[in-house]
């Protein structure tokens, strides 16, 4: 494999999403009273999750996205809030989580002795920079590619443009998109004609209509694909 470049998304591939996500939600919750258990968590991340879907097919604009993932999560508990004070809330603590997958900092820094890596993420650019500014894991990254300031979500053809146009001499035979999500990240790549590697530590089933490059269950199995 000759790779220059490699485009690796970032929650849940290489930052903790969920874990992120959940400090975030009971910190806004608790804040207005509201009691939090794992039912409503789960709850939560599947409404957002649905949402998120949405906004990748542009079924859904992103700038209504706090107040109707809140709006559905009182309205499925029966509760009353503040949508907007607790969008705020969740925000401003989303921005200061800064958790990683266990290796992910090992992975990228050994990775970029060899290849030149770049963040390619669908999410608030707020939020994002908030989490990976002045931190080990983005010294390891020559630049990173945020949905909301490129204008464009994964797994548009727009979005990966951007990419490639971003990147000086970027070819796309000599990169490899490495996500968890085979909507997003492994659907946009194989648009954009680049290779693909579905991070799958789940390892779940994938469709019929969808085809990675390569399928890696853990980084162990990532470090051997890239030779390093």
């Amino acid at each position: 494999m000759n790779y220059t470049w490699l485009l690796f998304d970032a929650d849940n591939t290489l930052l903790d999403f969920n874990a992120a996500e959940r400090v975030s939600l009971i910190s806004a919750l608790s804040e207005q009273g509201i009691p939090v258990d794992e039912t409503m968590i789960s709850t939560y991340h599947t409404i957002n999750s649905a949402i998120w879907k949405q906004i990748e097919t542009g079924e859904f604009d992103r700038e209504n996205l706090n107040a109707v993932r809140f709006s559905r999560l009182s309205e499925h508990f029966g509760f009353t809030c503040d949508v907007d004070r607790m969008g705020r809330s969740f925000f401003a603590c989303m921005e200061q989580q800064k958790q990683l997958i266990d290796g992910a900092l090992s992975l990228c820094q050994t990775l970029a002795e060899r290849y030149s890596l770049y963040m390619i993420t669908n999410g608030t650019a707020r939020i994002q920079h908030g989490r990976l500014d002045g931190t080990p894991l983005l010294d390891c990254f020559d630049g990173m590619f945020i949905s909301q300031e490129v204008g464009a979500e994964k797994p548009s053809v727009a979005f990966f443009d951007a990419v490639a146009g971003g990147i000086p001499g970027f070819s796309p035979e000599s990169a490899l998109v490495i996500g968890d999500s085979l909507s997003s990240d492994i659907a946009g790549g194989i648009a954009a004609g680049i290779d693909t590697c579905w991070y799958n530590p789940s390892k779940k089933s994938c469709p019929d209509h969808i085809t990675p490059t390569y399928t890696v269950s853990d980084y162990t199995e990532l470090r051997r694909l890239l030779s390093v």
